[in-house]
């Protein structure tokens, strides 16, 4: 069973994560040779058999963070395409709107409660 990495040994990588991985794997595949010497040094054969479980798993969860990045990102160029459109539309039928119930009462008050509301914002 793996435990968790306590959150004050977590260390933010200075190189991308993909990077990081691959020479972290190579690192254990050429470590594998020389495990009694490292065992010595408190590199316990355990953590050498972890490293590529642990590495898998940081895969995993930079490819998921990889593809939500990528979604909002797309979705944020998106709405920057369509949200001048979007305005227009707005303006246009708040246009035809006041247009359409300009003799409304209701409509007047409504106005006048914007306006005052306004006034007092500025």
């Amino acid at each position: 069973m793996h435990s968790s990495t306590p959150d004050e040994e977590v260390q933010i990588p200075t190189i991308p994560v993909d990077v990081f991985l691959q020479e972290a794997e190579n690192l254990c595949k050429w470590s594998l040779d020389d495990a009694r010497a490292l065992s010595a040094v408190g590199i316990t054969e355990e953590i050498l058999n972890d490293l590529p479980v642990r590495a898998g798993a940081c895969r995993e969860a930079q490819s998921i963070w990889n593809k939500d990045y990528r979604s909002q990102q797309e979705a944020q160029k998106e709405w920057a395409q369509q949200v001048p459109e979007a305005y227009d539309f707005r303006n246009d039928l708040l246009a035809s709107l006041r247009f359409a119930y300009r003799k409304s009462e209701y409509w007047r008050k409504l106005h006048r409660k914007q306006s005052s509301n306004q006034d007092d914002v500025t």
